[in-house]
């Protein structure tokens, strides 16, 4: 485009009256704080012919890039599926869209599902929404790691997250836990997610569960209980397990080697 052209002038028409804000850009716009971004993700209707490039100047990206960067770059993203759209009055996609939008648009797997869990935190959506939202998307990219990290967002089954942490520990080839031993504690019978008896050492697999009102004052009355029966306590978020295992398992191989079982 030559800047002040009329074709210049059309496009940019074109591109305010069909655009959305999209993906990271719509949850600032939502209210979602704490997350620095240099970019701004801009939905486009497939054939689309607007299109803005470049930086944005300062005054308009203060309103998408709350703390960030002075200028931002503009990602555009055409579209098959129009999602709902609110207006701010920037239009701007429902949060539910966005934010699985975002998760796939993000960088990395990792910082797909802090996206997610911070946007469910922050309550700019509810969980159950996001997984309404994911059946209207089924080409979004990563598809499989956002269904997984909302069944933990969801808290699903305890016990999956439990198998799924043996059968890294089986990638791993490390010694196979045993899960859901009893013991008995000062407080009653505790339940342990899994252990391994001969090096003393307990792992408590978190479902996102444990970090909502009061059971994190459960959970530390219950890992005492396990410490005071002489036993090496390690906790593991089961979001960790999907995104960020390898420095737990450096920790439980460093236990296991120092007590012989490797």
């Amino acid at each position: 485009m030559v800047p002040g052209s009329e074709r210049d002038h059309q496009q940019r028409s074109q591109c305010r009256a069909s655009a959305w804000a999209d993906g990271e850009a719509a949850l600032v716009l939502a209210g979602f704080e704490g997350w620095r971004s240099s970019r701004i993700d801009v939905g486009l209707p497939r054939g689309s012919r607007g299109r803005a490039e470049g930086a944005v100047p300062p005054d308009a990206e203060s309103g998408f890039s709350r703390g960030g960067p002075r200028s931002a770059t503009i990602h555009h993203h055409c579209l098959a599926a129009v999602p709902r759209l609110l207006p701010h009055p920037v239009a701007r996609a429902h949060p539910s869209v966005a934010a699985l939008r975002a998760a796939a648009w993000a960088a990395s797997d990792r910082q797909a599902a802090t996206l997610l869990a911070m946007t469910v935190q922050q309550r700019i959506v509810r969980a159950d929404q996001l997984v309404d939202a994911l059946t209207l998307l089924p080409k979004l990219p990563r598809r499989a790691l956002i269904t997984g990290v909302l069944a933990d967002i969801t808290g699903g089954s305890e016990s999956m997250g439990e198998l799924d942490f043996v059968r890294a520990c089986r990638r791993r080839r490390l010694p196979v836990p045993s899960r859901q031993v009893t013991r008995h504690g000062v407080g009653g019978r505790i339940h342990l997610h899994v252990l391994w008896e001969e090096a003393g050492l307990v792992v408590e697999v978190d479902g996102a569960h444990h970090f909502v009102g009061d059971a994190p004052i459960a959970d530390a009355l219950r890992q005492n209980d396990v410490m005071l029966q002489n036993l090496t306590a390690l906790r593991i978020p089961r979001l960790a397990l999907r995104v960020n295992p390898e420095p737990f398992f450096a920790q439980i191989e460093r236990i296991l080697t120092d007590r012989g079982i490797l």
